[in-house]
């Protein structure tokens, strides 16, 4: 358990490391020309962001390794929109330091929601590569831009979403591994009769919860 605790310490150490590194080159990414870039393609950007949110979706609705953590009915109510602010968040030009905190903040909260619901991340990253492809698809596609201006835009658009999902991968590995270090905390601190006791705890508060539901329904009230 020693061991356990001390390699998840090594690799909390690490993680902190990376996702200074990942925070200071996404910070980087908003620099005065590339900003200049963002805003003058704000309105083609945004015109692209309900086919980069359908085609997202469209994969992961027939992938059955989907299907336990999202249906139709959830991506149609809340997802699609989520998904379009974090797009439009992440590609909209940043003037100031707070400006610049609240996407790198965003990276860290899909991380987070995403190790805590148990989301693999191999998903998502897969998911990210069909936004690439409609996104890049859309501007080549275009003719709006020359050859050179397409080859600018995907460019950086490319080093946004790829910095993005970098610094989202940290914090999602750096919020399991401290699920896990908090689980093995309680299972070193707490003797098996303990965790028993607990058990029936649970059980019979489940057990009784259970016996006034069906009374309830029953009774009809």
């Amino acid at each position: 358990l020693h061991d356990i605790c001390l390699i998840m310490r090594l690799i909390l150490n690490t993680d902190f490391q990376m996702q200074a590194l990942n925070e200071a080159y996404l910070a980087n990414l908003y620099q005065q020309d590339n900003n200049e870039l963002l805003n003058t393609r704000k309105a083609l950007i945004e015109s692209f962001a309900d086919d980069c949110v359908a085609g997202f979706y469209d994969v992961l609705l027939v992938s059955g390794s989907t299907k336990k953590f999202i249906t139709t009915q959830l991506v149609e109510e809340h997802l699609k929109e989520e998904l379009k602010a974090w797009l439009l968040l992440t590609f909209s030009p940043k003037n100031s330091e707070a400006e610049i905190q609240k996407v790198i903040d965003k990276q860290h909260l899909v991380g987070q929601v995403h190790a805590r619901i148990e989301v693999p991340m191999s998903l998502v990253n897969s998911a990210m590569q069909v936004i690439k492809d409609v996104l890049f698809h859309r501007i080549r596609e275009t003719g709006q831009l020359n050859a050179e201006e397409k080859l600018e835009l995907i460019i950086l658009l490319n080093k946004l979403i790829d910095a993005s999902l970098s610094l989202v991968n940290e914090c999602y590995l750096e919020d399991k591994v401290s699920i896990e270090r908090a689980a093995q905390e309680y299972r070193s601190n707490t003797s098996a009769h303990e965790i028993a006791i607990e058990l029936e705890r649970v059980k019979g508060s489940m057990l009784g919860w259970m016996g006034q539901f069906m009374t309830d329904i029953i009774t009809g009230k």
